[in-house]
């Protein structure tokens, strides 16, 4: 784990906040353990930007014409 990630982590529980991340969870990780496993650790809810997109319903167009 990163010294930042550690801060980061404890700045959302604190906070109450949700972190942002595209790592995925690997629980038999050691040497580079994920933000999604560190956040698990500590019950801090993690999720996808796409999750995030989702709940914001962020909705996207695209015009032919630009």
């Amino acid at each position: 784990m990163k010294v930042a990630e550690g801060w980061l982590v404890a700045y959302v529980k604190h906070s109450n906040r949700i972190v942002v991340t595209l790592e995925e969870s690997a629980p038999d990780a050691k040497r580079k353990v994920p933000l999604v496993n560190i956040c698990n650790a500590f019950g801090v809810q993690a999720i996808t930007p796409y999750e995030m997109l989702r709940r914001l319903c962020v909705q996207l167009t695209w015009s032919p014409n630009f």
